[in-house]
């Protein structure tokens, strides 16, 4: 975790870090539920959050880790894996973007090819009727009257 996190040795993160919860985690409410989940659970796994790393950029990582308690039951100590998925969140986001463009784009379309089969109350989606939308619009365009 400490190259993860951009320092150089344990000592330079313990130098660094007056608040772990502070001074690496950036969403108070991450750090709220996932305190909540390990006193239901003994485990949680697959836990995603983002870190601030020492030069001041976030991480996404995905945490998995279990409770040690004391004799009277109270949590002592957590162990766990913490494993960089920025990459990954990455993707997901750019591929969650992505289908929010296409959903647009394919319902811009879809109002496109209607409007195309369209004009004003005449409908028709044929050559000849294309044709005939074109000589109204060529038509519209002349100040004299025109029968179609």
């Amino acid at each position: 975790m400490v190259t993860m996190l951009g320092y150089d040795s344990i000592e330079d993160l313990n130098g660094n870090i007056q608040n772990f919860y502070v001074d690496i985690c950036i969403l108070s409410r991450d750090i709220k539920k996932f305190f909540d989940l390990i006193h239901k659970n003994p485990t949680v796994t697959g836990f995603e959050t983002r870190f601030k790393r020492k030069d001041n950029s976030h991480i996404w990582v995905s945490l998995s880790a279990r409770a040690i308690y004391d004799n009277t039951g109270k949590i002592i100590l957590i162990e766990g894996i913490i494993i960089d998925i920025t990459e990954q969140k990455q993707e997901f986001i750019a591929l969650h973007e992505r289908e929010a463009y296409l959903r647009k784009e394919n319902i811009q379309l879809k109002n496109t090819i209607k409007d195309c089969y369209r004009f004003g109350e005449i409908i028709g989606k044929s050559d000849a009727m294309h044709k005939v939308y074109n000589m109204i619009l060529k038509a519209s365009n002349q100040k004299a009257n025109v029968i179609i």
